[in-house]
């Protein structure tokens, strides 16, 4: 499923409720606050611009690739972790939760896409969001969603 979105100039706090299944597409309009590397995960934490005290965490657990133009850095790539340094302070501009791609956040000069390579099983978790102030809250895993395509067959 596409769940492309675009930066209206409506409140991204308003975007979605508890009771809903949480979705990549509310960050659209959070910037980057901070990144950190904690044990085997990457954090991601957002703020909202317009004041929201709210704090969402982004948390990766397959590293992510961060795209500029046409060059895709990896995390064996030398510049890849001054490439997601240089997303603080920018603005999620569009997001994408789509089969065959993973998930994606835009930014004005930049792309990060989580797309870890098959599991071996399914339920291998590969990220989560958390952490808005109605205590909204997401797993993504290998086989499921956006990641259906990250399962094989054992034999």
């Amino acid at each position: 499923m596409d769940t492309t979105t675009t930066t209206t100039g409506s409140d991204p706090v308003a975007a979605s409720s508890p009771a809903e299944e949480l979705e990549l597409r509310r960050l659209v309009g959070y910037r980057v606050r901070g990144i950190a590397f904690v044990l085997s995960r990457l954090q991601i934490r957002f703020e909202n611009p317009a004041g929201s005290a709210e704090e969402p965490l982004l948390e990766c657990l397959a590293m992510p690739t961060v795209s500029r133009g046409s060059i895709v850095l990896t995390p064996d790539d030398e510049r890849w972790a001054g490439a997601l340094r240089e997303l603080i302070a920018q603005d999620v501009t569009t997001t994408y939760e789509q089969h065959g791609v993973g998930l994606r956040l835009e930014f004005p000069y930049a792309a990060l896409r989580v797309h870890p390579r098959p599991s071996a099983r399914d339920g291998v978790e590969i990220a989560s969001l958390g952490e808005f102030g109605d205590g909204a809250r997401r797993v993504w895993t290998s086989g499921a969603d956006c990641f259906a395509d990250l399962h094989r067959e054992l034999h």
